[in-house]
């Protein structure tokens, strides 16, 4: 009915943000298409123009060093880089305060909206995040502290 104002989601395949997106605009033209990236990705850099700066993150699903064929990095309004550590600390917030069992891609993606909302002048925005994977796929990874320690030794210093 119109009320969605901003979208935001990762890319994978790019199925989610632009299938979802143009339907949106579609209905409402100025909706904002977001795209929430892992700090390390090449996507959200090509999107803003500026010179990559590719690294390993520990986030799947989303991100890479690749242009998927149905995405047009134009038609997308603003990108945000999310660390490895805010979106694992995220992606834990959102099981303890919301009982969401969500992998480390939602974490980032949730991530990505709260500083958009944060950041932005307007108000009364309906956000939508899709949040694309589920945590228990993860158990041994980004919910360990081991593993964790390892991986992402930044983490704990949030």
């Amino acid at each position: 009915d119109g009320k969605v104002d901003v979208l935001v989601a990762g890319i994978g395949t790019g199925g989610t943000l632009f299938g979802a997106g143009k339907f949106l605009r579609e209905c409402k033209p100025s909706v904002k298409l977001v795209l929430a990236d892992p700090e390390g990705s090449l996507l959200a850099d090509w999107q803003a123009g500026s010179e990559p700066s590719p690294h390993s993150y520990v986030i799947e699903g989303i991100g890479g060093d690749f242009i998927p064929g149905i995405v047009d990095l134009n038609s997308i309004d603003r990108s945000i880089k999310i660390s490895d550590a805010l979106a694992i600390s995220t992606t834990r917030e959102l099981v303890r305060k919301e009982a969401l069992l969500v992998g480390g891609s939602a974490g980032l993606i949730v991530a990505a909206a709260i500083q958009y909302c944060e950041q932005s002048d307007e108000e009364d925005l309906t956000v939508v995040a899709i949040l694309p994977s589920t945590g228990s796929l993860y158990t041994k990874t980004i919910f360990d502290d081991e593993w964790l320690s390892h991986r992402v030794p930044t983490f704990f210093d949030l």
